[in-house]
């Protein structure tokens, strides 16, 4: 197999490999047609005119660049997390106001408030405002428009 080395001496076989010769280059997957032995793309880091310092350089920052995005991982889970936790505390306070309201005999449509954990405990004397109209209601309130029109 065909093997490219870096300017640091780190060596590389190439995975993928034609029949006339030419492969990819291991660091990279640029494409290096035969004859030519070594890797053109300007980005490599096996590239024949990239110096020892740009090339340490280079890994440093890749290497930074991986513990910051591990960083941020990590982090990101600790979020997740938090999140979870506060979901599952506010579905538990959501569960302790409805058997409260229960408990009261109060309205369970009218029991959530707008704003954050916000409840009012109502007992009305009729039915709910917020209560769909039934089907009797319906047919009381409901009314037709016809459109004909006269010639």
């Amino acid at each position: 197999m065909t093997t490219i080395t870096t300017v640091l001496g780190d060596s590389r076989e190439a995975k993928r490999t034609y029949p006339d010769g030419s492969f990819d280059c291991p660091y990279c997957t640029y494409p290096i047609i035969a004859p030519v032995t070594q890797c053109s793309n300007p980005w490599c880091e096996a590239h024949p005119k990239l110096s020892a310092e740009a090339l340490i350089a280079i890994r440093a920052d890749k290497a930074a660049h991986a513990a910051e995005v591990s960083r941020w991982e990590a982090m990101n889970r600790i979020r997740i997390a938090a999140a979870a936790q506060r979901a599952e505390a506010h579905r538990q306070w959501e569960r302790e106001q409805v058997a409260e309201a229960k408990r009261r005999g109060a309205c369970l449509r009218c029991l959530f408030q707008s704003g954050w954990e916000r409840v009012k405990f109502i007992r009305h004397r009729g039915r709910c405002p917020k209560q769909p109209l039934t089907e009797h209601n319906e047919e009381l309130f409901s009314f037709t428009i016809s459109r004909e029109t006269k010639p």
